[in-house]
């Protein structure tokens, strides 16, 4: 069977600590998650100074690497971008979702006294200058990649139950491991999924807009999601289910589903790992940090600090072929209870398939944070 080539990340498209009480059973594989982005990782609610005018945003420096053994037949090259990032909780207001379906709404209304549902808020932007394919002496060259994406989904003690997603995909993607012409190297999509799910998590509807075929609508619904063995979230809130986990260390190995629209539902398997950073990157990002009061390091006997620890996290495809995995770097969690890193993200390298390269993120700039001083 051919490994998916799903959306894990903005560029693959433009190419527990706390158990929730009463969830779950001997024929489930709940995922073990924490709060990693408060100062104590246990609480598994939404803390009520989250909201709009108290959130993270991060911006980070996309950047591509080329392989150091490329695809036989054709290459890709992408542009400078930015992708960023923006993360906290508000009402999730899903009486004026125009495609909600009907069915859908009695739930969330039923689910509070007020009917309203505090939610996680996650949203990303991703772009690129440009993408170059290449064949045989021949290039395409298009100009700005972009996608966009936003999500809702409950907190860790209702493991991250995503509610509603929402991609809006525009980028020319490789299509072939072997071309024969430059129109076999890549194919355009401009287009956006929309994903409804009800609010006991137990089904899903997602609404397909294709603006290549003047705007055609194709419909998709799923049944039975409580039955699946692992714990599902959606492919937009990804960034957030892998900085989530409960043991975030090397020694980190958890199943779950991701459902991303253009491939169903898959199982991935999240690795800690021992990645490692240069030293000056590390030490950049500590600075950052640092400057945003979200590290202090700690001294050595002789005054001179100690360096930044991070985490590494892989996501692998678990089926017949793995295919590329995709790696992120958080600042590490040195207590539990006292938090001060946030498990920030730093850095994100993801594959592109086909042996094309790598898309790498960086932390660039923090523009706010839920660091309250």
């Amino acid at each position: 069977m051919k490994k998916p080539f799903v959306i894990l990340a903005a560029i693959t498209a433009a190419g527990c600590l706390l158990t929730a009480a009463g969830c779950g059973g001997s024929n489930k594989n709940r995922a073990s998650l924490a709060s990693n982005w408060y100062a104590d990782t246990t609480f598994g609610r939404i803390q009520p100074t989250l909201t709009d005018a108290d959130k993270e945003m991060m911006t980070y420096a996309v950047s591509f690497r080329k392989p150091s053994t490329g695809n036989p037949t054709y290459s890709v090259e992408y542009g400078a971008g930015t992708y960023t990032t923006e993360f906290y909780a508000k009402n999730f207001e899903y009486s004026t979702l125009p495609g909600m379906p009907e069915n859908y709404k009695s739930g969330y209304a039923n689910s509070s006294a007020t009917g309203d549902v505090l939610a996680y808020y996650y949203k990303t932007e991703f772009s690129v200058d440009s993408v170059t394919f290449k064949y045989n002496g021949n290039e395409k060259v298009f100009g700005e990649q972009k996608m966009v994406t936003e999500c809702y989904f409950l907190p860790v003690a209702n493991y991250l139950r995503p509610l509603y997603s929402k991609q809006e995909v525009k980028c020319a993607t490789p299509a072939n491991y072997q071309a024969g012409s430059l129109s076999q190297t890549y194919v355009e999509v401009d287009r956006s999924y929309e994903t409804f799910y009800n609010y006991s998590g137990s089904k899903y509807t997602t609404v397909l807009t294709d603006n290549l075929a003047d705007g055609k609508q194709t419909v998709s619904t799923r049944d039975n999601l409580d039955g699946l063995y692992n714990t599902l979230f959606d492919v937009c809130q990804i960034d957030i289910a892998v900085r989530a986990m409960g043991n975030f260390s090397s020694s980190l190995s958890q199943a779950v589903n991701f459902y991303t629209p253009n491939a169903g539902i898959n199982t991935y398997v999240l690795s800690g790992g021992n990645a490692s950073l240069s030293d000056d990157e590390r030490k950049d990002y500590a600075d950052k940090l640092k400057a945003a009061d979200l590290f202090t390091p700690k001294l050595n006997e002789d005054e001179t600090e100690q360096p930044l620890k991070t985490v590494s996290i892989s996501v692998n495809y678990d089926g017949e072929l793995h295919g590329v995995s995709q790696t992120y770097w958080f600042a590490a969690i040195d207590n539990k209870r006292n938090n001060t890193t946030r498990a920030t993200l730093l850095r994100l390298s993801t594959p592109l398939p086909y042996s094309l390269g790598t898309i790498d993120y960086k932390l660039d700039t923090i523009n706010s944070t839920f660091w309250n001083k």
